[in-house]
């Protein structure tokens, strides 16, 4: 069995066990969960790893959007199926289907993962140690139950530290277009990867409920958070690599740059800036919001002294407060028919209605059924509930003392009131959806009556506000707003208050507003600040205020805030003029270090753009380049480097010059000195005669001849010039046009030697001389005549005996009175007379050993029965093998040599 069918077998083995549990018990394990999420990514893995992976990688890519497809495609069919469950499934069951219905997502999740894993290829193994460890962490994580908050972390470590990134790197020139593609769907893919986990982002990192949790923390879930986070940093991969010529893009450094300088300090900067002048005005805005709230606590505190000795005639009619006093009837009379207070309850009026009527108006108290009169007690005091809803009781009022306002007949209990306070402070509603202040007061004694002091909060309150705050203000009675905002919090807390009939019925109040609408900016109304006015009387048992009775917007134009906060009267000039001096400094900073920024900026790519086209043109072949920076800095050094560059370069070229001139001269030298040397050899019937010269420079120093006189003799001569080079060159060649010439007179050998050394001293320094050997064999008797002017002694080799030649004088160019004597000596059929030069004798190895003489003879010896030129040959290579190719090229190789056969 593979390994790929004993895997899958097994996940079937465990996701069947998995699901018999799920749904073997009506609650939900984690055990289980994790079980069945684990198979189902395992199971996903081994059926989708089959697919063969491509050559290119913009396939991959192409197969990875299709992945997010599938995810997408699947998160939907698995809502679809959930809603249809939902409808014909019980209730208990759901989220067990939830959690068998995990396959179908999970197959998206382990497809992404699969390419991904692909596309990174052999980077994952250079960093299989980092992964193991985050697989380890993220198995802790689910066993643990790790909440929201902490997995969210380690899915954005393992996305920073366990996932490569260097494959973006790879991508080709060619594919570009897909790194392209990547970078503007990512977000998308992000957001597809995210499409699972629902929630808010308070509910994501803090929501602790047990069975969110285990929805959570699985490994699809997982999956998806660290699929998301990469995909989230994947494009700043992607728009680095770019900036740094990756796929093939030639982004200019000044670009580079720029967008540098505009992402590290212009943007941060300008966000700084605008972060503390939003916190600055919105805090400043949320203090005066708060500081009206101070101003309403006031007001209600003032009508609860109203209330403390019970004289309900001591307002005035123009303070616009009313004093009544109500009995109360509890929740329980109120919505039992049976209760003597329901059957003499009168209905309440309308709150919406403009003209509210008292009941005998409405309809007389016999034609009404108690269900309609419980119907109508519901839908004007519980705002149209068909339950009991959040009414805790009624105040039906039993009188009112004089005022201009009418206090209504009947109020509902205010939040958070119980039989235990004996003062209480809150808001109330009133007719036509108004609004108004309330003090409540019960004193000992008389308890079923409470007395009730109402003030209208109305704009000529809140003009007022608005005059000692500087701001335009509204309040949010208990209304939608508040509930809106409130969301989550329990409703014995106050949040959702149905006061007179429910939400809605309080209207929010406005101050005047005049520049809502202006087209300046600066003088344009916006929101300021907000703050939730809590009940001042309702106070728990840790000394916190509860029940949030409205909320409180400030709103203020800038100019507004900036003059009423900064007008320059009394102290605040003093601190006027340090704000000013300081935003002045401020600027000045700024300004100075945009300018510094942008004129390093400007220097830098500059010199950069110099530099570039300097070598574009030296590239071209003008060396005449030069770069002109004036800034004392690298670039400067660079600048400076490359004309210092540019001058060695035209130096170099003009000594290329003259030396390729010189080199033709001396390639022409070359060709006439080996014109110089004998082109072909004499050829008599008994000798074979063989030369060469090899010159260890261009030019040699080394000289040999062989001719036949006119007295049909053999003339053979070889000649060694001190140094090497064209001086040694010129020399020899002095030589031989020398012994051209003299040989040609009717002399005797010892005089043309005479008159050789004679020429060669005038014509060189005293550093400066020639060995030399000369002969001549007469082919008729055999006979060789012969001076040795102080050369290696050329010898003759007759069987194992060797003679040497050493008859004659000094090297040529010494003196010149110097005197030669002739040798002579008969040379026999199997001889062979051998002349060579120092440069085969004097080669070294590498432990600094000569060839030596010896060697030469006896490798003539050990060929005496081949050819003249085979004999050369055989020495050459000996030389050559002794010396390693390389030693022997220090002097001039030349020998010549005359078999007699």
């Amino acid at each position: 069995m593979s390994r790929s069918r004993f895997i899958t077998v097994v996940g079937v083995v465990v996701g069947a066990i998995a699901a018999t549990r799920l749904f073997a018990k009506p609650e939900i394990t984690v055990p289980s969960v994790v079980l069945l999420d684990l198979f189902f990514l395992l199971l996903a893995g081994v059926l989708l790893y089959r697919i063969p992976a491509t050559l290119s990688i913009g396939k991959e890519f192409s197969r990875l959007l299709f992945g997010f497809v599938l995810l997408a495609l699947f998160n939907l069919l698995k809502l679809f199926l959930l809603q249809f469950l939902s409808q014909n499934v019980p209730l208990t069951y759901i989220d067990h289907w939830n959690a068998m219905l995990a396959f179908l997502p999970s197959l998206g999740v382990a497809w992404i993962t699969i390419i991904l894993i692909r596309v990174g290829g052999e980077m994952w193994f250079q960093i299989r140690r980092r992964v193991i460890i985050h697989a380890v962490i993220i198995l802790f994580a689910i066993i643990f139950q790790a909440n929201r908050f902490f997995v969210v972390l380690i899915a954005l470590e393992v996305a920073l530290y366990a996932i490569p990134y260097r494959w973006v790197e790879n991508i080709e020139e060619k594919d570009r277009s897909w790194a392209l593609l990547l970078l503007l769907l990512s977000p998308l893919y992000a957001v597809v990867a995210l499409g699972g986990i629902s929630g808010t982002i308070f509910d994501i990192l803090f929501k602790e409920d047990p069975v969110q949790t285990i929805q959570f923390t699985t490994f699809t879930q997982i999956l998806r958070y660290i699929i998301a986070i990469f995909f989230i940093l994947l494009p700043i991969r992607i728009i680095v690599h770019a900036f740094q010529g990756g796929y093939g893009f030639r982004i200019p450094i000044r670009v580079k740059l720029a967008f540098t300088y505009l992402f590290s300090t212009i943007i941060p900067g300008i966000l700084l800036v605008a972060i503390l002048l939003v916190a600055v005005f919105t805090g400043i805005g949320t203090l005066r919001a708060r500081a009206v709230g101070e101003l309403l606590t006031t007001e209600l505190d003032r009508l609860a002294a109203l209330l403390d000795d019970r004289q309900l005639s001591d307002m005035t009619n123009s303070d616009s407060v009313a004093i009544g006093v109500y009995r109360e009837i509890s929740k329980n009379d109120l919505f039992d028919p049976k209760s003597p207070d329901f059957r003499n309850f009168a209905i309440p009026p309308d709150p919406l209605s403009p003209n509210p009527m008292n009941q005998q108006q409405l309809e007389p108290s016999l034609s009404i059924t108690p269900e309609e009169k419980f119907f109508n007690i519901m839908s004007r005091i519980g705002g149209g509930l068909s339950t009991e809803g959040n009414v805790e009781g009624v105040w039906v009022k039993v009188k009112q003392a004089p005022a201009l306002i009418s206090m209504p007949d009947t109020l509902p209990h205010a939040p958070g009131w119980s039989d235990e306070y004996q003062q209480f402070r809150c808001l109330l509603p009133l007719q036509n959806r108004r609004t108004a202040l309330g003090a409540i007061r019960r004193f000992p004694g008389d308890n079923d009556k409470v007395y009730i002091a109402l003030k209208p909060l109305n704009k000529s309150m809140l003009d007022k506000f608005r005059s000692i705050i500087g701001s335009d203000l509204t309040i949010h009675p208990n209304t939608s707003f508040a509930e809106d905002i409130s969301v989550g919090a329990d409703s014995d807390e106050g949040i959702s208050l149905d006061l007179n009939g429910g939400q809605g019925l309080m209207q929010p109040i406005h101050s005047t507003n005049r520049d809502a609408g202006s087209s300046n900016f600066w003088k344009r109304s916006i929101y300021h600040g907000i703050h939730g006015y809590m009940n001042p009387s309702h106070v728990d048992d840790e000394g916190k205020q509860r029940h949030l009775m409205a909320f409180i917007v400030v709103r203020s134009s800038i100019l507004d805030m900036l003059s009423s906060l900064y007008s320059a009267q009394g102290l605040n000039r003093v601190v006027i003029y340090i704000l000013l001096n300081l935003t002045i400094l401020l600027l000045l900073a700024v300004l100075f270090s945009s300018l510094l920024g942008l004129g390093i900026n400007r220097t830098i790519t500059r010199g950069v753009a110099a530099l570039r086209e300097g070598t574009e043109s030296l590239r071209k072949g003008n060396l005449d380049t030069k770069i002109e920076l004036k800034s004392i800095d690298e670039l400067g050094d660079l600048a400076t480097g490359f004309n210092k560059m540019t001058r060695d370069l035209r130096h170099m070229v003009a000594q290329m010059a003259v030396k390729e001139r010189l080199e033709q001269e001396i390639e022409i030298a070359r060709n006439i000195q080996q014109n110089l040397l004998p082109q072909t050899l004499p050829n008599h019937d008994g000798y074979d005669i063989f030369g060469k010269s090899e010159p260890a420079q261009e030019v040699g120093g080394d000289y040999y001849d062989a001719i036949t006189t006119p007295e049909n003799q053999i003339g053979i001569a070889i000649a060694d010039v001190s140094g090497k080079g064209v001086a040694a060159a010129l020399l020899m060649s002095n030589l031989q046009a020398g012994l051209r010439l003299i040989a040609r007179a009717d002399s005797s050998l010892a005089e043309v030697v005479q008159r050789i050394n004679l020429l060669i001293y005038r014509n060189s320094t005293l550093e400066t001389f020639i060995t030399f050997f000369i002969g001549y064999i007469d082919p008729l008797t055999n006979i060789l005549r012969y001076i040795n002017a102080g050369h290696d002694t050329p010898a003759i080799i007759r069987g194992e005996r060797t003679i040497d030649l050493d008859v004659g004088g000094m090297m040529l160019g010494a003196f010149d009175t110097a005197s030669y004597e002739e040798g002579s000596i008969q040379l026999e059929p199997g001889d062979i007379l051998v002349m060579y030069t120092d440069g085969f004798s004097e080669s070294k190895n590498e432990e600094e050993e000569e060839f030596g003489r010896e060697r030469i003879l006896s490798t003539i010896r050990a060929h005496h029965n081949e050819s003249a030129e085979d004999i050369f040959n055989a020495v050459l290579d000996g030389v050559s093998s002794f010396s390693s190719q390389l030693q022997h090229a220090e002097d001039d190789l030349t020998m010549l040599i005359v078999k007699h056969t």
